[in-house]
């Protein structure tokens, strides 16, 4: 990790050298180091852990600076992030004196969840009240089997379907893996194989697999072209699934302890912590 600054007042930090050839981090380093103002931090520490199986992504030094800094470092886990029959509304519970020790709050907390999907509906449900009546786009993203990319987002307006959902967020997913594609050609890396895009929504296939649309299906038109652009093209590849196994759920609802257990460890979220 190093930081670098740049001539005139442009100031450009925390930038991440990976290879696995050493000769050749030392050799960028130093032409870095020839051309810019940079200060070599030396090896990944707080976000990363190292052992005999690899380098693992872990914020559990920082979870634990947020549960001292609100007074919960003593407090005992819950098996799940949120219980299943709670309610939350803009209406309920009294106003906060000062508003900007929970503002802060809920920014750390989605600052963890870059490593703690597990916690990113739960942490994001403060905003998503149910005045507004408008769903939740997510998505989560797969090399091979290891979780890269996960998202859960309100939608800006009100959809009129299930349908027009799903199909937004299969929209927003096709930007993210337009990105990636890209990411992947610009680190030599050819990815000619499509995408396998997986719903749980039979009647979102369908269109996707139909260029016809109907009446009902007007509305998401731009959405449709969007996505069925890309699978025409061969970079996308829908696939039927479960509602039962679909790990984006995860990010959309509390559930039950025995779900949210399946799901957790379906997307590779470990306690690198915990006795074996």
């Amino acid at each position: 990790m190093a930081s670098v600054k740049l001539p005139g007042s442009v100031n450009v930090d925390d930038i991440i050298v990976a290879s696995n050839n050493h000769h050749e981090v030392q050799l960028l380093t130093a032409t870095l180091h020839s051309t810019f103002k940079l200060k070599n931090l030396g090896s990944l520490k707080y976000f990363f852990a190292r052992s005999t199986k690899g380098i693992s992504v872990c914020q559990r030094h920082y979870a634990l600076e947020i549960l001292k800094d609100s007074g919960q470092l003593g407090c005992k886990p819950h098996s799940t992030s949120m219980d299943i029959g709670l309610k939350l509304s803009i209406a309920d519970g009294d106003l906060l004196p000062d508003p900007s020790l929970y503002q802060r709050l809920i920014g750390r907390l989605l600052y963890l969840t870059i490593t703690r999907p597990d916690l990113f509906f739960v942490v994001n449900h403060w905003a998503a009240c149910p005045e507004t009546r408008r769903s939740i786009s997510d998505f989560c993203i797969f090399i091979g089997d290891s979780l890269i990319s996960w998202k859960s987002k309100k939608q800006h307006t009100v959809s009129r379907s299930s349908t027009k959902v799903e199909y937004r967020s299969m929209a927003n997913v096709r930007c993210d893996l337009l990105w990636l594609f890209s990411l992947l050609k610009d680190l030599h890396v050819l990815h000619p194989a499509p995408a396998h895009l997986f719903c749980d929504n039979h009647s979102t296939l369908h269109i996707a697999a139909n260029s016809v649309f109907y009446e009902r299906t007007k509305h998401i038109e731009i959405e449709c072209h969007l996505v069925r652009k890309h699978i025409l093209k061969g970079r996308l590849q829908t696939f039927p699934i479960p509602s039962s196994k679909q790990l984006a759920d995860l990010l959309t609802k509390p559930m039950l302890l025995s779900k949210f257990d399946v799901l957790v460890s379906k997307m590779g979220v470990l306690n690198i912590h915990s006795p074996s």
